[in-house]
Formats: C-alpha cells, sequence, structure tokens
C-alpha cells in the first residue's frame, strides 16, 4: 500500500515504519505492527469509511458469534490480511512502491466475510445513480456482497495501491473463522427470533427464509478467489530466494511544487541519485531527494511459508463451510417453519388477533 504523506516529517515517518512499515511487517521483526498496523488510518475519510461498514455487518455477525469469539475473528481477520499484503507486496510488487500497511480495512472485510455466511438472506438498500437521478432498491446480502468481492478483484487487476489483497484474504479468513466459532445454538436461537418477527434491519425476502439464500455465483467466485490466493502465497515461496538479500529504501523527494513526498523502492543495490530520482516516476520533476532509511532485506522467506500455510488452511475451511453453507445461515429457517408462520399469521390477521 502507498500512499503520498505530504507534511510529515521524518521523525514521524521513521516512526510510522515501526508501526505499520511493510519490511518490518513482511519480516515479523516487529510483531506489534502486525495489532498497531490496524487502528492506524491515513485520514477521517479513510476511518469512516471503515467505520461505516463495520457499523452495517458488526452487530449482526456479534449478535450471532458472541463478544469475545467476534473479537477473536476481528483480529485474525486483521492480522492475515495485513500478513498476506506485506508478502505480495514485497515479492510480487502488487502494488508497486510499498511504504506503509495501514487500516482496518483487512480486519473489517473478515467481518464482512462472516456476515456472509452467517447472513446472506438479509436485506439491503442499494442505490444507482447520481444526486437527485437515482434509484433504490433492495437485495440480499448475498448479492451486495459477491459485487464488492468482484469489485475487489477488478481492483487488483487494475494494479490499485489499495490493499486490495488484505481486503480479499481477510475476508475469506473471517469465513472461514465463523465456520469455526460460531456456535450452533447461537444460530438456532436468532433464526427462532427470525420466525417470531424479530428481524435486525430491513426485513428478509420471504424467498431467502425458505431457501438458502448463498448464490451459487458468490461461491464460485469465492472457491476461484481461494485459488489464487494459495496460488499466489505458493509462487511467494518459490519467488521470495530472490528477495533476499535485497534492500528495501524509503526515499523522501521534493517535488517541483515544494510538495514533500515519500516512497518504497526495493533494489539489488543502493542506487544514486541519479537513478533514485528515474525511479520515483513522479508526475513532476523531483528538485531534491534524500534517504530515509536502507533495511536489507532477510527474512521474507520465513513470512512467506507462514502466509501459504495459513492461506491454504484457511481456504480449506472456507471451502468447506461454503460446500454446507445452509447450515450456518441464520436467515435459512425452512419452507416448513415459514408454511407454518404464514398460515398462523393469516388467521390472526382474519380473526383481527395481530
Amino acid at each position: 500500500m502507498f500512499e503520498s504523506l505530504t507534511g510529515l516529517s521524518m521523525d514521524k515517518v521513521e516512526s510510522l515504519l515501526s508501526l505499520a512499515g511493510v519490511p518490518c511487517i513482511s519480516e515479523l521483526t516487529c510483531p506489534k505492527a502486525l495489532l498497531t498496523s490496524i487502528f492506524i488510518h491515513w485520514g477521517i475519510v479513510h476511518l469512516a469509511g471503515n467505520m461505516f461498514f463495520l457499523w452495517i455487518v458488526g452487530d449482526n455477525v456479534e449478535t450471532v458469534m458472541g463478544s469475545l469469539r467476534y473479537t477473536l475473528l476481528f483480529l485474525l481477520s486483521g492480522v492475515v490480511g495485513t500478513l498476506t499484503q506485506a508478502v505480495f507486496t514485497v515479492v510480487h510488487g502488487v502494488p508497486p512502491y510499498p511504504l506503509f500497511i495501514v487500516g482496518a480495512s483487512g480486519a473489517i472485510a473478515g467481518v464482512m466475510g462472516a456476515y456472509l455466511l452467517l447472513w446472506p438472506g438479509a436485506t439491503h438498500c442499494m442505490c444507482m445513480g447520481y444526486r437527485l437521478l437515482h434509484y433504490c432498491f433492495k437485495v440480499s446480502a448475498s448479492f451486495k456482497l459477491g459485487l464488492w468481492i468482484l469489485f475487489q478483484i477488478v481492483l487488483a487487476l487494475a494494479g490499485s495501491p489499495l490493499g486490495v489483497w488484505a481486503h480479499l484474504s481477510g475476508f475469506i479468513t473471517g469465513l472461514a473463522l465463523a465456520s469455526i466459532l460460531t456456535p450452533e445454538e447461537n444460530i438456532e436461537r436468532q433464526r427462532e427470533e427470525l420466525y417470531r418477527g424479530r428481524h435486525r434491519g430491513m426485513k428478509p425476502f420471504l424467498g431467502n427464509l425458505v431457501f438458502p439464500s448463498l448464490q451459487s455465483w458468490v461461491k464460485w467466485i469465492l472457491y476461484i478467489l481461494i485459488v489464487v490466493l494459495v496460488a499466489m502465497a505458493s509462487a511467494s515461496i518459490a519467488k521470495s530466494p530472490s528477495i533476499t538479500g535485497e534492500y528495501y529504501i524509503v526515499v523522501s523527494y521534493t517535488d517541483a511544487y515544494g510538495r514533500i513526498g515519500y516512497q518504497g523502492l526495493i533494489t539489488e543495490h543502493i542506487p544514486d541519485h541519479d537513478m533514485l530520482r528515474y525511479s520515483l516516476e513522479t508526475r513532476t520533476e523531483v528538485k531534491a531527494i534524500e534517504i530515509v532509511s536502507v533495511k536489507r532485506l532477510l527474512n521474507i522467506q520465513i513470512t512467506t511459508i507462514i502466509v501459504a500455510i495459513a492461506l491454504l488452511l484457511i481456504g480449506i475451511s472456507a471451502g468447506r463451510a461454503l460446500e454446507h453453507a445452509e447450515k450456518y445461515e441464520v436467515t435459512y429457517i425452512g419452507f416448513e417453519r415459514v408454511k407454518k408462520l404464514v398460515t398462523e399469521q393469516t388467521i390472526r390477521r382474519r380473526f383481527h388477533l395481530l
């Protein structure tokens, strides 16, 4: 993940490198960064966006899982997402010019993965259009989150500077952990609440109560995503020896407009200023360049193996959960139960008992 840090001093950059820097995360030389990076954000907009998604899905997941299990899922999804992004960034250069990995996006994506497994039939509102010219309609959570996953994959293919691989790996981790950590009695209790008409948010579609709601096309996208994550992690093991011994250089530069920026570069040799100026690839002319820190990468292979094993185990668990998704769906209460519910409501309305 890379973003211009205009206005930050070198001391602050060096401090952030120990709290959320790609080099120390990818080498596991600063274990605290696996957690501190989750709670650091670029600004109010970044934080507000993450909190908005957490507000939509978090309470539903916590209600079913319980607070302690929910917290564990949140933190583990964030750690796996951060590690995966760090390894893929350093080894594969996606995205290029890494510097920091910050934000709770990977952890919140894990909560979204749990939400997809537990509440696929929950009703959401989607709006299309611009300002006054827009149209809003209701969709299932399965459909909405399926579109979100597709959007993340498009961003990854387009080389987005966002931590897309943290989002995707965190999502699969949350889905897998939800299937392991959620007690069956909690799921059944929430189904009973739905049967009694006590739903969270908008009322679910009747079809989502009668039939399993996790759509087949969403399942196939997730199966493909699991294979891609495991394949990339395996490829990282083969490629990581070529990274070991290279230098990770953090560079400070001032452009023609006097703006200060920072970038990270991975090179075989420490370059001179002319090579640095060429490597920065900024849109405006670089006036001044200064190296903030230089670190030799040595432990990438160890982290890569850890990530590959973790993603393999997570992928297997997530695949099994998807195969038996109806077992975990809170919104799936079955045809016979819904038929009985509809009959009771009809009788009550007819005799004015409601």
